[in-house]
Parts: structure tokens; C-alpha cells; sequence
């Protein structure tokens, strides 16, 4: 089993979208528990993916884009779309740090550190807004996923 969220969590405090790291990493928490629980699921490997790393001058360029076709307003380019880095490392570390946490009792939950993967490659090449994955992304983020199952 893979979970995989946290790019749209990751948005400004105040935009629809935003949950709090902590809140973030409860309700991951949450996820892995009940698939635990589920006779489907209970053995089954899991592997917790970290969201990806954002490319901000992307996300600016795909705001401009949407400004400019009026599929979004000036309140929801300043407040829904960025993803400041530093605001989306929180939500990779919590994985990080829930993980590590979790491997203590349960070997079979994994992580698959996609912002560590996706450091020093072209994002354009991985990402298709600045923060959702491309067809290059997805492949790199199962090729890294598929190897802490095997």
C-alpha cells in the first residue's frame, strides 16, 4: 500500500487547503492505523511517501497562467496556489519524523522520500505545475517507492 499527500495540505495557513503539520502528521498517523486494522490491509507493506519537492518559480509561472485565463482571482493566487519551500519541508520532515516513529514497532512501513529523490533533478522535467508530478515525476516517485519493496 502506498500514501502519498501533502502537496495541497502544505498550502498558506488561511487557504482552504492548509492543514497544520500537526495536524498533517496525526492524520497520517491516522491512515496507516486503520489500514493496519483492516483485515484487507493489516499485513500488508505500507510505504508513506513524502510530498514532492516544489518548484516556486513554476508555481508562479501556473499562477500567472491562471490569473490571465480568469480561472482564478488575485485573493486565491496570494493565498491558495504557493507552496513556499520552506513551508512544504515541514510537511516532508513530518513524514520523515512519523516514520522513523512508527519503524519502531511495525518494520513493515516504509518511506519513500520523494523530496530527497527529486533533489538536484530538473523539476520541470518531474512536475507539471510546480507541485503535482508529471508522467516524469510519477515514474520517479514509483521507481523510489518499488525499491523499499522489494
Amino acid at each position: 500500500m502506498i500514501i502519498c499527500f501533502g502537496a495541497n495540505d502544505g498550502a498558506k495557513e488561511g487557504a482552504q487547503q492548509h492543514v497544520p503539520v500537526d495536524k498533517y502528521k496525526k492524520n497520517l498517523k491516522t491512515i496507516i492505523e486503520m489500514a493496519r486494522e483492516n483485515p484487507r490491509f493489516g499485513d500488508a507493506d505500507i510505504i508513506v511517501m513524502t510530498p514532492p519537492l516544489p518548484d516556486e518559480s513554476m508555481i508562479d509561472e501556473k499562477i500567472k497562467d491562471y490569473l490571465k485565463a480568469g480561472t482564478i482571482n488575485e485573493e486565491d493566487a496570494k493565498l491558495e496556489y504557493p507552496r513556499p519551500m520552506e513551508d512544504m519541508a515541514k510537511y516532508a520532515k513530518a513524514v520523515r519524523d512519523l516514520v522513523k516513529e512508527i519503524r519502531k514497532q511495525d518494520k513493515a512501513v516504509e518511506i519513500a522520500d520523494v523530496w530527497k529523490a527529486m533533489e538536484g533533478k530538473v523539476a520541470r522535467e518531474l512536475l507539471f505545475d510546480g507541485l503535482h508530478f508529471s508522467k516524469g515525476g510519477y515514474q520517479v516517485s514509483f521507481l523510489h517507492s518499488i525499491s523499499h519493496s522489494l
